[in-house]
């Protein structure tokens, strides 16, 4: 990460939230990798072995931006669950009086 390189998006139980450039970057190849991911296993017929188990509908995905739209969805969700884990360790630490 960049020292001192971010922007301020919001402010949770008195934590400020700084995003710095280099996670847009990290985001971005979570995302198309994910995206990827999704449109070789469902789009192209290639199956792994929990798509295999998965019912029909899933072999035949939909086409278009559908693995994007998944792919950048799983991406946010998953950096969601990383930004409260980090917010809980900031919390406690908060309470307990150390400085964050």
């Amino acid at each position: 990460m960049l020292p001192g390189g971010g922007f301020k998006i919001a402010k949770v139980f008195g934590i400020e939230i700084d995003i710095n450039p280099t996670w847009l970057l990290i985001f971005g190849l979570v995302g198309f990798s994910l995206a990827e991911t999704f449109r070789d296993t469902f789009v192209r017929g290639h199956t792994v072995a929990v798509a295999t188990s998965a019912p029909p509908g899933w072999v035949h995905f939909p086409q278009g931006a559908w693995p994007w739209i998944f792919g950048f969805g799983v991406a946010l969700g998953f950096f969601a669950c990383l930004l409260t884990h980090e917010l809980s360790h900031s919390y406690v630490a908060k309470r307990k009086g150390i400085n964050i």
